[in-house]
């Protein structure tokens, strides 16, 4: 056999060679789209995690730009409420100024105010004169001993706080028949209506605890006053302290001190200057003696603050008594302005000043415990009937 029969036929081997080709490039394609693949897909899911850390963020980051866009609009709320009370305190003041401007005369040392009730007093002396002119013409007279409606009585509340309750109570009323000024407190055990009457201002406003005071004492209180400890301490301060006669050594081993801790207090019988800071321990220290007589070392120190403004003739300054009305006023709550404050003081600065009335054990009230075990006083025979009759009398003579 010939060397030529066993030569490859070139046909054949360039199929056979094209073949392989493209078969190694569909090899090849294949491989490289299953990386393609494979690579995408570890995109889509680096992207997926991305999207979800993205959306994550975003979304805390919307509620916290909600949170403070929410938080802005109350500050904004609050604020305004702020502006308006002090627009209205502002229109206030101003106005109060404006009646005191008209009130001075040319030289400002004057008050036509008080030439005003100068001229009303000549004109009821002069009706008394006539009244007495036909009293003695024999006119039936009236029996002078006859007291005083007490209804007829101007009544100011004035309430002392320690945090929400009302641990001063105390009743001034003013009697222009007797020309006289009553103090009268209540404890504040008291239970009225099945709650200490102490929790009736924080729980239930200051009308609610007008309506308490009238059920117990028969007299409804036209005008109030709410003072804290703090403002205790700048009313005393800003007229300079006050003189107080302590009758016996005060000696309290518990007084409360900062962060819930105790220090003691002493005070030696005497006459003493006190400042704000121990007038309140003095008015506040109990742990020796009673809440009653608590309560009528308040009352002294009432009196003491009288006297005080009395004797520094404040009355007739009336730019001091602006300035201690705008500085008093900043931490107490009243429906007394400055006009009516300096109206009154005017008017009753030389009544007598009847103190030392305190409702008590002693007299009115018996002791007991609630359903809880918390201390409470109620009243004798279970009704206010006996200390209805008690203000009355302490008022009307």
């Amino acid at each position: 056999m010939s060397e030529n029969n066993f030569t490859a036929d070139p046909q054949l081997e360039w199929q056979y060679a094209e073949k392989s080709i493209i078969q190694s490039k569909k090899e090849n394609g294949h491989h490289e789209m299953r990386w393609g693949l494979l690579f995408t897909g570890i995109a889509l899911l680096i992207l997926g995690v991305g999207l979800s850390f993205c959306s994550k963020k975003v979304i805390h980051e919307l509620q916290i730009k909600d949170f403070q866009v929410n938080s802005l609009i109350s500050e904004i709320g609050q604020i305004r409420e702020e502006n308006q009370n002090l627009s209205e305190k502002l229109d206030k003041n101003e106005k109060i100024i404006t009646l005191i401007e008209e009130a001075l005369d040319a030289n400002g040392n004057t008050l036509n105010l008080q030439k005003k009730v100068e001229q009303l007093n000549q004109e009821l002396s002069s009706r008394n004169n006539t009244v007495a002119g036909l009293l003695s013409s024999g006119i039936e007279k009236v029996d002078p001993t006859l007291k005083i409606k007490i209804d007829e009585t101007l009544d100011v509340l004035i309430l002392g706080t320690h945090g929400k309750l009302t641990d001063t109570i105390m009743l001034l009323s003013i009697n222009e028949t007797q020309k006289s000024v009553s103090l009268i407190s209540i404890p504040r055990d008291l239970a009225v209506d099945g709650r200490r009457i102490n929790e009736y201002w924080y729980r239930y406003g200051i009308d609610a605890m007008r309506d308490k005071i009238q059920s117990i004492t028969d007299l409804y209180p036209e005008q109030y006053v709410v003072f804290d400890m703090k403002s205790f301490e700048t009313i005393i301060d800003t007229i300079g302290g006050v003189e107080v006669n302590v009758e016996k050594d005060l000696y309290d081993s518990l007084y409360p001190g900062v962060n819930f801790t105790y220090e003691p207090f002493y005070l030696s019988a005497g006459l003493h200057h006190l400042d704000g800071k121990t007038a309140l321990k003095y008015a506040r220290s109990r742990e020796s003696t009673t809440d009653f007589d608590r309560a009528k070392r308040q009352q002294q120190i009432i009196e003491a603050v009288k006297d005080k403004i009395l004797s520094g003739n404040l009355l007739s300054k009336m730019d001091d008594m602006v300035a201690l009305y705008t500085e008093v006023t900043k931490s107490i709550q009243t429906d007394i302005d400055l006009l009516t404050l300096i109206s009154f003081a005017q008017k009753y600065q030389n009544y007598t000043l009847k103190k030392g009335n305190v409702l008590s054990t002693s007299n009115f009230l018996y002791s007991t415990h609630g359903p809880t075990g918390a201390y409470l006083l109620l009243p004798k025979g279970g009704n206010y009937d006996a200390i209805k009759e008690y203000v009355s009398k302490v008022v009307g003579e």
